[in-house]
């Protein structure tokens, strides 16, 4: 044998790799292992979905309702905070606010004051210091009787089954209820358009208060320069225009609606009068009933629109003593006690509605006596029964008659027993606009009353009567030079007032006269018109 055989080593074999073999357990399918490998997957995600949906819900559940509200509450704001439009210009153009009540003011009367005056305090005046006795009061509005138009109300019940508020006796418009709210700034200005005033008229009563604070005496009084010379009544008529204007020994507005103490001093100082020279008996000191009823009057004014705690006993001393006056018929007359006239019963009339509308006490029998007293000097029957009333007896005069009426409208009569009255009335109206004379004389103590009466009847009877009444006034009043010793004032009337009043009586009713559209809410009006005035 050879040695290359010998020593070479066998050849080593290369195997090939072995083949992958599929084995296809218990016959499965491929669909089948697809589903076992994803199916875990999707339980998993199925159960993170329940889960997070529970909570979801259950968040919801908690918080929803309180988020949903924060919305809402969101929302609201948002629209509640919106930009409101422009508000309209007003008109500034307007000559003569008293004429068609469509046409808009240059007044701000958005608002309606709360209290008639601010009620401020002077340190050192020596009446109504303690204002913590009470608060400023304006008295809530009548319940009303009727709602026609300014004078389109009902007849009163019966007199005697009503109460003229809690004082009582008069049925009829609730006066208690009524105070003396007109006179307040914006209500002022509301009533003066409404009513048929206008920036002419209160131009008139602006120079009138000038004319009334420059003669004022240094005591506090005025004292009447006609033929009845007197202190009391002069003094008494003579802050009736300034209460009427909303001035007050408390402070005041101006015709505007701001507050003003232009008239303050002189308030003060002609009620600090009247409350000094007053007797224990409620007498003022003159035995005269015509002084005092005009004196009470301004008290109770007084004291009705400031609440002055310390002026009460004053004003309701000066009532009781017109109480214990009054004759057994009914009515009063110049001393305490006589059987009454018609005049000086119109006088007391005015002064005990004063004191009920200031809710001071007067008992309900003694305007059933006035009714009585009233009755006796009434004439007509029937439908016409209160056409005219006489001075002491049932023949008629134009003076008594507005007398007599003025005090059934207060004692509760309605527009249609009133209607023969106002006939009367409208027989001797106020002079015609634009002509030159008048066959009429002017009687301011006549078209006081039958001003008032007019104003309470409403209506076209009212429209008219203003016009002419207004324009007289306005063309009488002394104007020109501001420094003259007249400027503002009225001469003395041709009647028996300007003989015995002289010009301070009959500046003083010109005036009231020119106050009549806000010095007392509408008698016939349901709530005393304050819902219109309110724009409600």
């Amino acid at each position: 044998m050879s040695t290359d055989n010998a020593n070479s080593a066998p050849a080593k074999t290369v195997r090939p790799p072995a083949p992958v073999i599929r084995l296809e357990l218990y016959d499965e399918s491929a669909s089948q292992r697809i589903l076992k490998r994803q199916v875990p997957a999707w339980i998993v995600s199925v159960g993170l979905h329940a889960v997070l949906l529970g909570v979801i819900v259950i968040f919801h559940l908690a918080f929803g309702e309180k988020y949903s509200d924060n919305i809402n509450a969101t929302e609201d704001t948002a629209i509640n905070t919106e930009v409101e439009d422009k508000p309209e210009d007003k008109n500034f153009e307007n000559p003569d606010i008293g004429l068609d009540p469509n046409i808009p003011t240059n007044y701000n009367v958005d608002r309606i004051e709360d209290f008639s005056v601010p009620g401020k305090v002077l340190p050192d005046e020596p009446i109504g210091n303690n204002m913590g006795d009470g608060p400023a009061q304006t008295l809530p509005p009548p319940p009303g009787i009727g709602t026609e138009g300014q004078g389109g109300g009902i007849d009163a019940p019966t007199i005697g089954a009503g109460g003229l508020g809690q004082a009582g006796g008069m049925g009829g418009p609730n006066l208690a209820g009524m105070g003396f709210k007109g006179r307040s700034g914006s209500t002022r200005q509301k009533m003066l358009q409404q009513g048929g005033g206008n920036s002419v008229t209160e131009a008139c009563v602006t120079r009138g208060l000038m004319w009334l604070a420059k003669v004022q005496r240094s005591d506090g009084s005025w004292e009447i320069d006609g033929s009845h010379k007197s202190k009391v009544s002069g003094t008494g008529i003579a802050l009736l225009p300034f209460l009427a204007a909303g001035q007050t020994h408390k402070g005041g507005v101006s015709n505007e609606g701001k507050d003003s103490n232009k008239y303050t001093k002189n308030v003060l100082a002609g009620i600090n009068y009247l409350a000094k020279i007053q007797r224990p008996s409620g007498d003022f000191g003159t035995q005269n009933m015509y002084d005092h009823a005009i004196a009470t009057m301004a008290v109770c004014e007084a004291y009705g629109m400031t609440n002055d705690q310390k002026l009460k006993p004053v004003a309701q001393a000066a009532i009781n003593f017109i109480v214990k006056a009054q004759h057994s018929a009914g009515g009063w007359r110049y001393s305490p006690g006589q059987p009454g006239d018609t005049s000086v019963t119109g006088w007391q009339v005015q002064a005990l509605t004063s004191a009920v509308r200031a809710k001071l006490t007067v008992p309900k029998e003694v305007f059933t006596r006035v009714s009585s007293f009233l009755t006796g000097v009434e004439g007509g029957s029937g439908s016409t029964a209160g056409k005219t009333y006489g001075y002491t007896e049932k023949a008629g005069s134009p003076s008594m008659t507005a007398v007599g009426l003025l005090c059934r409208e207060y004692l509760g009569w309605g527009p249609r027993k009133l209607a023969a009255g106002v006939e009367t009335l409208k027989a001797k109206p106020p002079k015609k606009r634009n002509m030159p004379t008048d066959p009429q004389p002017f009687d301011i103590y006549y078209y006081y009353y039958a001003t008032q009466v007019m104003h309470n009847y409403g209506g076209e009877e009212w429209a008219a009567w203003n016009l002419d009444m207004r324009e007289w006034l306005i063309g009488l009043q002394m104007k020109g030079d501001e420094k003259a010793p007249n400027f503002g004032s009225w001469n003395p009337d041709q009647s028996h007032t300007g003989t015995a009043g002289g010009r301070l009586v009959t500046t003083c009713l010109s005036l009231l006269t020119l106050e009549v559209y806000y010095r007392y809410l509408p008698l016939y009006k349901r709530d005393g018109g304050l819902k219109e005035l309110e724009g409600t």
